[in-house]
């Protein structure tokens, strides 16, 4: 059997990096930026642009864990396609159910499409700088760590 090497590079010419603020030894990081440059195919061509962005910040997310996620699209040029609504998952799955703290923020090439995208959603998730993904993460996080500690106090079915 026969088979081809393939790497998420192979999916986009999309490109990525990740940062994380400085923090004492052992500690959790607040948060983790995960920058996005390129330009994003247009409609169902962007599949794979969608694919590698989720991909890319899903394995960031499992390798650098932190207490909230910041996807920069501020140098991503996108115009349309529905699945870059996949990015609004990423982070989420916990099986309590709470939102993941997760802000976008969106520059000039992006923001109309993703406004027009994510109408209901845009105001909860999408910013225009690095010091307000900040603020918003951290009324997302009191939230998020709410809902856990909520979760927790539940009674288990079958045991109550």
């Amino acid at each position: 059997m026969k088979l081809a090497n393939v790497t998420l590079e192979d999916l986009s010419l999309l490109t990525h990096e990740v940062k994380l603020p400085e923090t004492a030894k052992f500690g959790v990081p607040a948060f983790k930026v995960i920058s996005y440059h390129g330009e994003y195919r247009h409609g169902s061509a962007g599949e794979p642009d969608a694919c590698y962005i989720v991909a890319t910040a899903t394995a960031a997310h499992k390798a650098w864990y932190t207490d909230g996620i910041v996807i920069d699209f501020s140098d991503l040029a996108y115009e349309w396609g529905d699945n870059m609504e996949w990015v609004l998952g990423i982070g989420q799955g916990a099986p309590a159910k709470c939102a993941f703290p997760l802000v976008i923020i969106v520059g000039d090439r992006c923001r109309e499409a993703l406004g027009s995208l994510i109408a209901g959603e845009y105001a909860e998730f999408c910013v225009d700088s690095l010091d307000q993904a900040v603020r918003l993460l951290e009324a997302k996080r009191r939230t998020y760590e709410q809902c856990l500690e909520d979760w927790r106090k539940r009674p288990i079915a079958g045991h109550g």
